[in-house]
């Protein structure tokens, strides 16, 4: 295997499976041999960064050069009594990488599993699901600066990470390597880590019995149905009684049944975030729109962005190839070979009509280059 591939007129493959040409595409296999492609002029502060394509959409075409780390080794470099750090690369496979860490009986990201995309862009977008993100486990990140050719280190406290952001979202010059993560050699540790407290197996299977109880509901025939809503799927994830490979089964089975795959129609998952509110913000938008959907958070109160759109009117609806799903109008489908352009020009008018109706601002998970 050649330390780094350089295709000219290439194809940026993306998830929403918008036509996309650059001008040369740069895979790198080592990652050593960066500062090489740098001292030769090969990469520069005016290169810009790709990953497996899953949160982006690419213009139809750019004639700028386009710079991939490949290298997906998994490392562990450190092993003490509750935790491992690991050493990832970031051409890895996001899911590949959690599968590894269930096979293995570590825990901590189950929740996050089957989230496409890269482990490189995970900390980009501060992934997360059902109560975790990834920037819980981040310990730091090894990462090369295209505007100086210098490798520099950053701390999780240095990655300024927010609710589906981070600064390497307004950093395009910062190329990530690789990323150690803390996960940990028993679920019980990780609601220990994370929200510092422990419960009992006792607890936590009253718990689980309440919560189960709470999700069944029943028809005309007396048949009990179990239907979980979000906070209860994310209560019972929590539960270091239930065994981390169960738990990865769910997550599955959730985001399957909820989310298209991109192999068979082109999108990006959800679209749109959830706007945050504060206290008062809420109390006032409330009063207004008593039938709002929302869940509280750390950051304050998330309103439901699908709720959002489809009172805006755009659910089911299809523009210039783009089609918003009609149950979960946060997705966005490439319906009808829809263009980069296509797609920033939907979602601005959805932004715009949401802002019209509601005064709040919509913003987007995917990324436009």
């Amino acid at each position: 295997m050649n330390d780094f591939d350089i295709l000219t007129d290439s194809n940026l493959k993306n998830s929403f499976s918008v036509p996309s040409k650059v001008k040369e595409l740069i895979t790198v296999n080592k990652i050593s041999c960066l500062t090489e492609l740098y001292n030769s002029g090969e990469i520069n502060k005016n290169t810009k960064i790709a990953g497996h394509g899953y949160n982006s959409i690419p213009k139809s075409e750019d004639e700028s050069t386009f710079i991939k780390i490949a290298a997906s080794d998994i490392e562990i470099v450190k092993s003490e009594g509750k935790y491992v750090c690991v050493k990832v690369g970031a051409g890895c496979g996001w899911d590949n990488f959690v599968k590894w860490s269930v096979e293995n009986n570590y825990h901590g990201l189950e929740n996050m599993s089957f989230i496409p995309g890269s482990v490189g862009a995970a900390p980009i977008h501060n992934i997360g699901a059902y109560g975790y993100e990834v920037s819980t486990f981040i310990v730091e990140l090894s990462l090369f600066d295209l505007e100086n050719g210098k490798f520099v280190t950053y701390k999780n406290i240095d990655c300024d990470f927010k609710y589906r952001t981070s600064i390497f979202k307004l950093a395009p010059n910062l190329l990530i390597c690789d990323i150690t993560f803390k996960i940990y050699k028993d679920s019980k540790y990780v609601l220990l880590a994370i929200e510092d407290k422990e419960i009992s197996k006792y607890e936590e299977t009253k718990e689980l019995i309440n919560l189960l109880l709470n999700s069944f509901t029943f028809n005309f025939s007396l048949k009990p149905l179990l239907k979980f809503k979000f906070d209860s799927v994310r209560d019972i994830l929590k539960l270091s009684i239930i065994p981390t490979k169960l738990k990865r089964k769910l997550v599955k089975k959730i985001r399957t049944k909820v989310l298209p795959n991109p192999e068979v129609i082109g999108n990006s998952g959800c679209f749109f975030k959830c706007p945050i509110l504060t206290n008062e913000q809420f109390i006032n938008f409330k009063s207004l729109y008593p039938q709002v959907e929302y869940f509280e958070s750390e950051e304050g109160y998330k309103i439901s962005a699908c709720w959002l759109i489809r009172g805006a009117g755009w659910a089911g609806r299809t523009k210039n190839g783009v089609h918003i799903d009609a149950n979960k109008p946060v997705l966005l489908l490439n319906y009808d070979s829809a263009t980069s352009e296509n797609v920033l020009l939907v979602s601005n008018e959805i932004i715009e009509n949401v802002m019209d109706k509601f005064k709040i601002k919509l913003e987007t998970e995917a990324v436009f280059y």
